[in-house]
């Protein structure tokens, strides 16, 4: 699927990561509906790990095809904040894997995307996440699930994740693929923002 790149996440993502951190989940204040809790900018390195065809290395092909992935990324990370905590700001890591369907390179879909994101104070969350790829252009949806911690209980939750994913060939020595093969990994960068009901 994912051409000239493929997906995370980071995904993976996710992801997105996804897309978390208590510096990525501290709760919004201000009027009714929803709004943007968190927000991850992210980039990394996904490989193929496994794919249909039981390539040596594993690849994505130039059509059809399935396989697996893992990534790893780090991210800048932003928290609107809270009545207790204030703005946050702060570096996050993220670890990933999932499955991948390819349609033609660049384009497919990432399902069973699961993420680990470590904040730069300590605190972790997991984001599980699907991506949908369009010309190496991807829709990341999600959830994020807090962790919580003892400076910010508030941060205990499950929040809804929408984002962005953008992947491309890595720029590495060149390796053999088999004839038919599109790539064997991939750079990955993307948006991701995590969603909460506010109340005023």
């Amino acid at each position: 699927m994912f051409g000239r790149g493929f997906t995370l996440a980071g995904a993976g993502l996710a992801a997105l990561a996804l897309m978390g951190g208590s510096t990525l989940s501290a709760h919004a204040a201000g009027s009714s509906g929803t709004v943007i809790s968190d927000v991850i900018v992210f980039e990394g390195h996904a490989t193929i790990t496994s794919d249909s065809d039981g390539d040596n290395p594993p690849a994505v092909d130039l059509r059809g095809g399935s396989g697996t992935y893992s990534f790893t990324g780090t991210g800048a990370c932003f928290s609107d904040g809270d009545p207790v905590l204030p703005l946050e700001v702060g570096t996050c890591s993220i670890t990933s894997s999932g499955n991948f369907t390819n349609t033609a390179c660049g384009t497919g879909s990432v399902t069973g995307g699961t993420a680990t994101v470590t904040a730069s104070n300590g605190e972790t969350g997991t984001v599980t996440y699907g991506i949908t790829f369009v010309a190496t252009i991807g829709l990341l949806t999600g959830t994020w699930n807090s962790t919580g911690s003892p400076d910010d209980p508030l941060a205990t939750d499950s929040e809804p994740i929408d984002g962005v994913v953008l992947i491309a060939a890595p720029v590495q020595v060149p390796q053999v693929l088999d004839v038919g093969d599109c790539t064997d990994a991939f750079t990955v960068i993307g948006v991701g923002a995590a969603l909460e009901n506010s109340t005023s």
